[in-house]
C-alpha cells in the first residue's frame, strides 16, 4: 500500500513572503515575525496585497521556489515512486489550480504519484488530509500542523519559519529534506 503524504505549497516550496515583501514595499529578504506581519504592515495593505494574487492570473506561477525544499522533493519524487504526494493549498484567485499545476510541472514536481488540492481559504487543510488517509505532512502554518495532529494515525510537521517560532511544536523540521528522510 502507498504511503501518502501532504506538502503545503506557500512558505513550503513557493517563496510567497519574498513577493509580498516586494508588494509591501519591505526589503525582498524580509520574514515577518507571524503570519500576519502584526506590528510591521496595516492590516489594510496586508488585505491589498491578497487581493491581488486573487486577481491577478499568472501571480501564483510566477513565484520563486524555495531552491533547497524544491531540489530535495524533485529528487524523493524520482526515487521514491511508491509513494503518493497530495500538494494542498489554500490559495484563492484566478486559476489557482492550473497556476499551481503549471509551477509545479516547471519545476519538475508535478509527477503520475501527485495531485494538486486547492481548498478555500479558511478552510480545513485536516479535513482533507483525513479523507484523503495521508500519514504524513507538512506545512509552514501553525494552526494547520496542530489540527492535523489530532487525526489519529497521522505524523504532522511543521517546517520551521521565523514566523512560526512562537508555537511549541514536537514534530518540527528545520528543512523539507529533514520531513522527507521520516517518510518510510
Amino acid at each position: 500500500m502507498a504511503v501518502k503524504i501532504a506538502i503545503d505549497l506557500d512558505g513550503v516550496l513557493c517563496n510567497v513572503v519574498k513577493r509580498f515583501a516586494k508588494m509591501l514595499n519591505l526589503p525582498v529578504d524580509h520574514e515577518p515575525k507571524d503570519w500576519n506581519y502584526s506590528g510591521e504592515v496595516p492590516l489594510a495593505e496586508i488585505k491589498r496585497v491578497l487581493k491581488e494574487f486573487e486577481t491577478h492570473p499568472g501571480m501564483w506561477r510566477s513565484l520563486e521556489p524555495y531552491k533547497e525544499n524544491k531540489e530535495a522533493l524533485a529528487k524523493f519524487l524520482r526515487t521514491r515512486n511508491e509513494v503518493e504526494v497530495y500538494y494542498i493549498t489554500a490559495r484563492a484567485g484566478v486559476d489557482v489550480l492550473s497556476e499551481t499545476a503549471i509551477w509545479l510541472h516547471i519545476r519538475g514536481l508535478l509527477t503520475a504519484r501527485t495531485t494538486v488540492i486547492p481548498i478555500q481559504p479558511n478552510h480545513s487543510k485536516a479535513d482533507v488530509i483525513e479523507a484523503i488517509g495521508c500519514e504524513y505532512s507538512v506545512d509552514d502554518r501553525d494552526l494547520n500542523v496542530l489540527t492535523a495532529a489530532a487525526i489519529p494515525r497521522h505524523h504532522a510537521y511543521l517546517l520551521d519559519r521565523p514566523w512560526n517560532r512562537r508555537m511549541k511544536c514536537k514534530n518540527r523540521v528545520n528543512t523539507l529534506q529533514e520531513f522527507l528522510e521520516i517518510i518510510p
